[in-house]
């Protein structure tokens, strides 16, 4: 049977397992673009290096939201297939919130189509959000919660034994699928598919408490 628990248990678990997600390219992992737009801001101040700084780290964002929205099920969403609309998936799944990389994704569209030469200070500023969104994302990318055991937390100071959660609950959420199942031996809590709210409501919680 399917109980009416709500997303706020995920929050009393501790998980266990996960696996790295896959990459559009076997063997290429968004660190290498990183490491090449470090080197083309360090190579010398000129607005050639900060054009490619730019363009670099733009590789290093787009390669790592592809891969994330794929593992979450984005090809299954009748969504338009723009970064943009992928960025507000992630956000949905509870993948960071895109309003900066939105701002700086703004950036790198003048640095390409218009033409515009960014100064030292905001190829700078770009590389470092970049960065710090691949450190953030990088937990979720290496420990996806594909199929997690997730044990109940029952000795925190503020859980309520007669909340009654389960003292062990299995996740699944296979990479690519968006399909989510959370159950335990003898109860499915949940069952969602991507664009369903509670897909939403309960993958945002479980990707956050994963990464905790």
């Amino acid at each position: 049977m399917t109980t009416s628990r709500t997303p706020e248990l995920i929050g009393w678990y501790f998980f266990a397992g996960g696996s790295q997600i896959s990459y559009p390219v076997a063997g290429l992992w968004p660190v290498r673009y990183l490491e090449y737009a470090k080197a083309d801001f360090d190579e010398e101040k000129s607005p050639r290096c900060w054009v490619n700084t730019v363009s670099n780290a733009k590789k290093v964002l787009h390669y790592q939201v592809d891969a994330l929205a794929t593992a979450l099920g984005w090809e299954h969403m009748k969504s338009r297939n723009n970064f943009p609309s992928k960025l507000n998936f992630l956000g949905s799944c509870g993948v960071l919130s895109p309003t900066i990389i939105n701002r700086m994704n703004r950036l790198r569209n003048s640095v390409e189509h218009d033409y515009y030469e960014p100064t030292e200070d905001q190829a700078l500023e770009y590389l470092e959000i970049v960065e710090l969104y691949l450190g953030a994302t990088h937990y979720t990318a290496t420990y996806f919660p594909s199929d997690v055991e997730a044990e109940l937390m029952s000795d925190a100071e503020d859980y309520d034994p007669s909340w009654d959660y389960p003292k062990m609950i299995q996740i699944s959420l296979p990479e690519g699928t968006g399909k989510l199942t959370v159950h335990t031996k003898n109860e499915v809590i949940i069952e969602a598919a991507v664009g369903d709210t509670a897909y939403f409501e309960w993958v945002s919680v479980i990707v956050r408490q994963n990464a905790s």
